[in-house]
């Protein structure tokens, strides 16, 4: 039975380009700010723990912070280290610092090389980044990293040539590539000098564990700050859908969801994280939206369990 016609999916990825709707009705024009996110997988504690340490280090001018962001594949590291870095520029921008976003997540990727060359690639990647930004860079104040003949510059060298040559009243906000190596963690950390904050990603789970200060060569100003997120518990998972489903249109152009048929469906030790129960959710409207509905208006936990094993079928 054919049901509402769907044009919105409200399980979509807003970081997602491909996907011209965010899921969430975000009215306010901060993007930092909490009607923007939803509280599952420990997601505003972190974010308070982020917002506490920005504020007791004052001017990031002076400082260097390196944030590390740990946890199980799909528990929402990608929108945590989002909401920091947006946090951190509106912030920044408040006080009339001029503030950078760089994304560096698509480097270094080659498996082949080791990873003093592929956090090498990073530095270079990251120095002329900072030379397309006149706000944060002064071109003329900028002296090439020295190495012996036929070795390029490692990423301490990059970062140290680049922060020599920021304006003084500047901060760039740089993401790394993700990474599940400590090795690879602890070279970027050497590298975080005064008017950087750099986020790395790590489905590594227990990654703080070495973070003791001296096992890892630190610089002399760099902070640190882990955070980590987690599988989602019960009851976690319904405060997800609903924050989801509240946008225009609930009810009438797309079918809603029988939430009290999902307790206990996501979590309860069936270690899911809200990536995996977003990405089911999101096919199941997607199928939907392609295919028709079979039930008029609502959507229950049977879908979901028809859908998953359909799924297992087809590939079975």
């Amino acid at each position: 039975m054919t049901g509402p016609a769907m044009t919105v999916n409200p399980f979509a990825l807003p970081e997602d380009p491909e996907r011209e709707t965010p899921p969430l009705n975000c009215r306010s024009k901060h993007s930092s700010s909490p009607e923007c996110y939803v509280d599952v997988g420990d997601a505003f504690q972190n974010f308070a723990s982020f917002e506490k340490r920005l504020e007791r280090l004052g001017r990031l001018q002076e400082t260097g912070l390196f944030v590390p962001v740990g946890g199980p594949s799909g528990s929402g590291k990608t929108s945590l280290i989002n909401r920091c870095a947006a946090r951190a520029l509106d912030l920044l921008k408040e006080q009339g610092i001029s503030a950078e976003p760089i994304n560096l997540t698509g480097e270094g990727r080659n498996t082949r090389l080791t990873v003093e060359q592929r956090t090498g690639r990073v530095g270079g990647k990251l120095v002329r980044e900072l030379q397309q930004r006149s706000s944060v860079f002064v071109k003329t104040k900028y002296t090439e990293p020295l190495t012996e003949p036929d070795t390029l510059p490692d990423l301490q060298a990059w970062m140290s040539a680049a922060h020599q040559a920021m304006n003084e009243n500047s901060v760039a906000v740089v993401r790394t590539p993700s990474t599940e190596l400590l090795d690879e963690i602890a070279i970027y950390w050497s590298g975080v000098y005064p008017r950087m904050l750099v986020f790395t990603e790590s489905p590594g789970e227990g990654v703080d564990k070495s973070f003791d200060g001296t096992s890892w060569e630190q610089t002399d100003t760099a902070e640190w700050l882990y955070l980590e997120g987690r599988f989602i518990e019960n009851g976690e998972v319904l405060t997800f859908i609903k924050k989801r489903l509240d946008i225009p249109g609930k009810g009438t152009t797309f079918p809603d969801l029988d939430l009290d048929s999902f307790d206990g469906f996501f979590g309860g030790g069936n270690l899911a994280t809200v990536g995996a129960a977003q990405s089911l959710l999101y096919r199941v409207y997607q199928h939907g939206l392609q295919e028709g509905w079979r039930a008029a208006t609502m959507v229950t936990a049977g879908h979901l369990g028809e859908f998953i094993r359909e799924a297992e079928g087809s590939t079975g």
